[in-house]
């Protein structure tokens, strides 16, 4: 598993605004408007999410047991995979 490029974000929901900052407490994301709570804890927590789902993927190709590319697993099985797959390369793109 390759060592991740994202930082940890907090966030703050002023009145009329909405700013991310990285783990130094530097503003890296200043948005406008208010934006959704839910929104902006889950940009937030998205490096988190990543290396979990990256450690997941992981587990499931490796210590699992189950083969890497298809063979004994259900359709299922394999559709999950491939969105793991994806939505790590669209996130480490």
């Amino acid at each position: 598993m390759s060592e991740s490029k994202h930082t940890p974000w907090t966030y703050h929901l002023g009145e009329d605004y909405t700013e991310f900052y990285n783990a130094n407490g530097d503003i890296i994301c200043h948005a406008n408007y208010r934006m959704d709570e839910a929104d902006a804890r889950l940009i937030a927590a998205a490096p988190e999410l990543l290396e979990a789902l990256k450690a997941v993927l992981q587990y499931c190709v490796t210590v699992d047991g189950v083969p890497d590319k298809g063979k004994g697993r259900t359709i299922t099985q394999q559709k999950s995979l491939d969105l793991a797959r994806t939505a790590i390369a669209k996130a480490e793109q």
